[in-house]
């Protein structure tokens, strides 16, 4: 596997090509390697966004203000005197940690100060926000867009090596919705997933959920942060710096409402706290708004658990498939792993991984879909799963999943029922084909019924990579079915045409 640079990823298109075609390309990494002894006295300079900016000043017009070399009046003055900063990471590239800053945003701040000095610690640098020239933003409007020249020095010549524009996304691919899922909703595909950026810093929750939008599954648009963590309040459920995973989306009918669901732990309590997270919002692009955040179904029995089981009595010899779901019984239920699904009638369930990832439970939601009814089943009990995707097919209900061994891939893991609320059969690995033991080096994460197709779906997954979040991919195949069992046959390229 070649090593490339997040730029070849996400412009040059690096997640499409095959290893042969990657070889025709000399990577950033490469170049660098080729380049430094030549450039090292000038490695500094383009390394750190300050040193450059310190050195050159004296030919940058825009203005600039580094923070923890700065103070709050300083800071408060530089947002006044711009109305709209860009805030940038010193050491960062390729807009991984930009923040944008209006002053109407940073009067509305709760605490000023507490955003001020996590900006400091974050060693961010503030800029004047500029727009694109016209000639330039007519590419595309949403976007900062420029043009980069490339140039060598000889003698005392220096001559251009060459010049690219840079553009925004313009629908071409989508490059931070992980764990995500998908509502279609009124003729458009709405895709939500964690924002991830560079490095550990990218396994939590530095931005919030972000959206993208298609017509027809392969030309998307940007629609930006459908729902933003909060900045300089340490205590709120969804601070920045919690976790949250696995976003999903649905549209209430009675409500005219879009509901998304998220699995959350609370920040500094690692994944201590297994919590259900719900947000809403008037429009599908949001912004959506936090409602509340905690333990499923708290004093509630599950609907398939024999009476005699049902006591909160329980001691640490006892096996965590049975102790467990006693001792979380006052105070509700875990909920890690999870996905929203919606049938037929309308009714919705919330499937998700429970009692420490031991069993999963599908939980009722309430008519507006924003809390639970208190019923609910265990379904694969003491099987460890994860990663629930859930979709129905010629009436029955179909479940993919994966087993339980950290960031790291395992067997896929189906089911069918004819009941959501089971029971449910085992089946075998639905993956076919190189790496199929791993699920193709993914995880599950939705199935995604195909408009105008029916009876067709799409296997989306996911390609962790905890070391530096922001390089997770994604994995999307057709489904087949042979019988009952659901078949994902791996193929590097493949179309609609193919369901």
């Amino acid at each position: 596997e070649k090593r490339v640079s997040m730029s070849e990823y996400m412009i040059f298109g690096f997640y499409g090509l095959t290893t042969a075609q990657q070889k025709q390309y000399l990577t950033d990494v490469e170049a660098t390697l080729l380049m430094r002894p030549y450039n090292s006295a000038a490695e500094p300079y383009l390394k750190s966004k300050v040193t450059f900016l310190k050195n050159f000043t004296q030919f940058v017009s825009r203005g600039w203000l580094y923070l923890p070399e700065s103070d709050l009046a300083a800071f408060d003055a530089f947002v006044r005197r711009y109305h709209s900063i860009a805030l940038k990471p010193q050491y960062s590239s390729w807009g991984i940690g930009f923040r944008k800053l209006t002053e109407a945003e940073w009067d509305a701040a709760p605490d000023r100060q507490a955003l001020f000095d996590e900006l400091c610690a974050g060693k961010y640098l503030a800029e004047e926000f500029i727009q694109s020239d016209a000639s330039l933003a007519r590419f595309h409007p949403e976007s900062l867009n420029t043009l980069r020249v490339i140039t060598f020095r000889r003698g005392e010549r220096f001559e251009v090596f060459g010049a690219g524009l840079r553009v925004g996304n313009n629908g071409l691919h989508v490059d931070n919705a992980h764990g995500g899922g998908i509502l279609y909703d009124k003729g458009t595909y709405y895709w939500y997933g964690e924002h991830k950026v560079e490095g550990d810093a990218g396994n939590y929750a530095q931005v919030g959920v972000h959206c993208y939008s298609s017509k027809d599954l392969y030309n998307w648009k940007d629609e930006g942060i459908a729902l933003k963590v909060v900045e300089g309040d340490h205590s709120h459920p969804i601070a920045k710096g919690c976790i949250l995973e696995r976003p999903k989306v649905v549209y209430n009918k009675k409500t005219g409402k879009y509901v998304m669901w998220f699995h959350l732990e609370l920040k500094g309590k690692g994944y201590g706290s297994a919590y259900a997270g719900v947000a809403t919002a008037a429009k599908p692009t949001g912004p959506f708004k936090f409602l509340k955040a905690g333990r499923v179904n708290p004093g509630k029995w599950p609907l398939n658990m024999d009476k005699k089981d049902q006591t909160t009595e329980f001691t640490k010899e006892m096996p965590d498939y049975v102790r467990i779901i006693r001792r979380d019984y006052p105070g509700g239920q875990m909920s890690r792993d999870m996905t929203i699904f919606v049938d037929d009638n309308g009714k919705a369930y919330h499937i998700y991984s429970s009692e420490g990832n031991i069993t999963l439970h599908i939980a009722e939601l309430t008519p507006d879909y924003t809390g639970h009814t208190g019923k609910y089943v265990r379904a694969f009990i003491n099987r460890y799963m994860e990663a629930p995707a859930i979709c129905k097919h010629k009436g029955k209900y179909y479940l993919i999943a994966s087993g339980c061994t950290g960031w790291a891939p395992n067997a896929a893991r189906s089911a069918v029922a004819k009941n959501i609320a089971g029971p449910w059969t085992e089946l075998k690995n639905p993956c076919v084909g190189p790496k199929a033991g791993i699920t193709f080096g993914g995880q599950s994460t939705f199935i995604l019924p195909v408009q105008g197709k029916p009876g067709k779906f799409i296997f989306m997954a996911d390609i962790w990579r905890p070391k530096n979040a922001i390089d997770g991919r994604y994995l999307w195949l057709p489904m087949k079915w042979e019988g009952d069992q659901i078949i994902l046959e791996w193929k590097d390229e493949w179309t609609l045409d193919d369901l």
